[in-house]
């Protein structure tokens, strides 16, 4: 899958440095139970208009975090699937590693990074 963007580049570099192990710690991170509730609850209150210009920008750092860790997640699966393909002799299921990260949806989360990202500046 090829994707030249910087964050793509910028990713793929820090994936290699990944071992098996971290790759798979990579790949079974959650965010503990607290954060997945703060983030609920910011994501309700956003839905609703309620978020003050603090938490709204706060909202958009976790989930430009989110993607940015959705991104790695979906590399590290694909290095620890190769590694499996290599020594199984076969290439691996990309549909599977990439669990629906096309390059468009790369591009995508990369460009709500870089908004999200804006609009946290002081203007």
């Amino acid at each position: 899958m090829a994707n030249s963007s910087p964050l793509n580049e910028v990713l793929d570099a820090l994936a290699q440095c990944l071992s098996p192990e971290a790759a798979e710690r990579v790949v079974n991170f959650r965010a503990p139970a607290s954060v997945q509730a703060h983030i609920e609850d910011l994501a309700s209150r956003n839905t609703e208009g309620e978020l003050c210009e603090s938490e709204l920008a706060e909202y958009a750092r976790l989930v430009s975090a989110g993607n940015l860790i959705a991104i790695l997640q979906a590399k590290a699966r694909r290095l620890l699937a190769e590694a499996h393909a290599s020594r199984e002799g076969k290439l691996p299921e990309w549909s599977d590693v990439y669990q629906g990260l096309t390059d468009d949806k790369l591009g995508e989360i990369e460009s709500v990074i870089r908004e999200r990202a804006d609009l946290s500046r002081p203007s």
